[in-house]
């Protein structure tokens, strides 16, 4: 097979040729409310990116593209021709029309076609390939942020599990809070020991594991293993043509554990799985207990997945993965706070083949924010990523 040096991959996105760069907002068009995690991209190339929680996108494209397309499982597919030129636009999105949305009656355990898409998904994903992405982390304590960093990844993905060799191209990392805050302090024998940032120490998402633990359906197979949930399953016919399962999962009430609800999205004909949206269930928050880890006591407040693949021009990929993680730490030195972790990996886009690298520069650390203010261009304010809020946005300006 084919392969590629590495002085090519480092070439600056599209640096080669002259581009435009479209800028915008996705709204419901009955609503008027922002769509978020809409995919947004091109028919000529694997460039995309995904809208954020305001629905705001940017995406920049070779001059020549004719034009862009916008998806979403919930409105109808819709397209924006291109002038040649940057462009700042508004776009509303219809939703999909549902024809039909039966619970679906089956002699087969709905455990058991959760397995099955699950099988048929991971043996459809995309191997020897590199992703190009955009990934984030943020950091919380008791709702002050503490910790930022964001920064174009590279996933030499190896295998369809998503294993893959981590290569950081370019990297922020923003200390929110300063280190004489009580929050960054260590208390040990009475004494304060400054400067030990207690959030690095917890390190609770692996940033080298961010595509394996979608591309593994991780989540997924630990309600598998468990058997604290009900399954209910529903056909939802759109007025699109696309026909799609939609399975539920329901903890079991009797069950007084802390667990999970939420629910699987596949297609009804080839069962790849198209998104996974898990939570901690709501009604069973109470169950949460303190669990003892070193010298500290944990409580899981709230944990909430989203990822997202997608099926086009016949190539089977992770579009998006979403973590977010709420828990309570206290100590018996008075550490008694609520932390909040989140991260976020968009694929932006992805070349196919077997790649050289220079694996001396593999990324080692389990957060990216070990990695540093480690950039050539201002890429937030050019490249294809996921856009921050204005809110986060305000956060950053803040302690510039």
């Amino acid at each position: 097979m084919k392969k590629f040096t590495l002085l090519l991959l480092l070439l600056p996105f599209m640096a080669l040729a002259q581009t435009i760069t479209i800028t915008g907002t996705l709204k419901d068009a009955t609503t008027n409310e922002p769509v978020e995690m809409a995919s947004i991209g091109t028919l000529e190339s694997n460039i995309s990116v995904i809208s954020n929680e305001t629905g705001d996108f940017r995406i920049t494209v070779p001059s020549a593209t004719k034009s862009i397309y916008f998806s979403h499982l919930s409105y109808k597919a819709a397209s924006l021709t291109l002038s040649g030129k940057d462009e700042t636009v508004a776009i509303k999105l219809e939703q999909n029309q549902i024809l039909l949305e039966e619970t679906v009656i089956t002699n087969k355990p709905i455990k058991e076609i959760l397995k099955e898409a699950v099988s048929a998904s991971k043996k459809r994903l995309e191997k020897s390939l590199v992703l190009n992405t955009y990934y984030r982390e943020f950091a919380k304590v008791n709702n002050h942020y503490l910790k930022f960093a964001d920064g174009l990844l590279d996933y030499n993905v190896k295998r369809k599990s998503g294993a893959a060799d981590l290569y950081v191209q370019q990297s922020r990392a923003k200390q929110l809070v300063d280190n004489n805050t009580q929050i960054f302090k260590k208390m040990k024998n009475g004494d304060t020991e400054s400067n030990t940032d207690i959030v690095g120490a917890m390190n609770i998402y692996d940033v080298k594991e961010a595509v394996a633990d979608a591309s593994n359906f991780k989540i997924i197979n630990k309600l598998l293993d468990a058997d604290n949930y009900n399954y209910e399953l529903k056909l939802r016919k759109n007025s699109d043509g696309k026909d799609i399962e939609i399975i539920k999962v329901i903890p079991k009430p009797e069950v007084h554990e802390i667990l999970y609800e939420g629910q699987v999205v596949y297609e009804a004909d080839t069962k790849l799985i198209l998104e996974i949206d898990v939570r901690t269930a709501e009604s069973h928050k109470q169950y949460a207990d303190l669990i003892n880890v070193l010298f500290f006591k944990f409580k899981l407040l709230n944990l909430a997945k989203k990822v997202v693949f997608k099926n086009a021009n016949n190539k089977y990929i992770l579009s998006y993965s979403q973590n977010r993680l709420s828990v309570y730490v206290t100590n018996k030195n008075k550490f008694d706070d609520t932390f909040d972790f989140m991260s976020d990996v968009v694929t932006i886009d992805y070349k196919e083949g077997e790649f050289e690298f220079d694996k001396n520069k593999r990324y080692k650390k389990k957060d990216l924010f070990s990695a540093g203010n480690n950039f050539t261009t201002e890429y937030w304010k050019t490249s294809n990523m996921l856009l921050l809020t204005a809110g986060e946005e305000n956060v950053l300006k803040s302690f510039e």
